[in-house]
């Protein structure tokens, strides 16, 4: 494989506006896809794609991969409101009402019972 073959570099992004790069190192497209894949699962707070330099503007594959990830950009939760949310939304009631619970079963009144008082 020859260096012509090279033309490939990896160019990578967070979500923050204003970080991004391009690597300077050229690849074959296979070890740049490769490379880009096994730093994406390393290094999960960038985004990295392989790019052909010979062939695609670095200013508009950036561009498209900030509006991708601005649509994966995972929602912070914070984890106190949320609970405090949840605990409102729920019964207040830490003891259930008896009535509700109970089948009261009243005694049977017989005829030798009724007739003694």
């Amino acid at each position: 494989m020859g260096a012509m073959d090279k033309t490939f570099a990896i160019i990578w992004t967070t979500p923050q506006p204003g970080s991004s790069g391009l690597g300077t190192r050229r690849f074959s497209k296979e070890e740049a896809e490769a490379l880009a894949n096994q730093l994406n699962e390393e290094h999960g707070e960038f985004l990295h794609r392989a790019i052909d330099t010979a062939t695609e503007d670095p200013a508009v594959v950036l561009a498209a991969m900030r509006s991708a990830d601005a649509a994966d950009v995972a929602q912070i939760v914070n984890y106190p409101d949320q609970v405090a949310a949840e605990a409102a939304a729920t019964s207040t009631e830490l003891l259930p009402r008896l009535d509700e619970k109970l089948i009261w079963l009243k005694p049977e009144v017989l005829s030798a019972d009724v007739s003694a008082a």
